[in-house]
């Protein structure tokens, strides 16, 4: 999340840190337990969504000098997962 501001604020948007934070806390709340969209399709061997989040956050990061190991790592993870679909692990 930290990440994201940042990048998001190296892209020239501002965003309500704290308020986003708790919009998302609510959410995740009043959701209850739930496989995630993206839990669900690496369980379901389908492509995700990965190099649209966590992946480009990483690139946008890489182009301002901001760091972003987090959405680096979570994002080659599921790359790496992906690249064995077609094979028993």
């Amino acid at each position: 999340f930290d990440e994201t501001v940042a990048v998001a604020a190296a892209e020239g948007v501002e965003l309500d840190a704290e308020g986003t934070w708790a919009h998302a806390e609510r959410t995740f709340r009043s959701v209850g337990r739930h496989t995630g969209s993206m839990a669900a399709d690496v369980i379901a061997g389908r492509r995700t969504e990965v190099d649209a989040l966590c992946l480009e956050v990483a690139r946008l990061g890489d182009e301002h000098g901001v760091p972003t190991p987090v959405n680096r790592t979570v994002g080659l993870a599921i790359k790496a997962i992906e690249r064995t679909y077609d094979r028993a692990l």
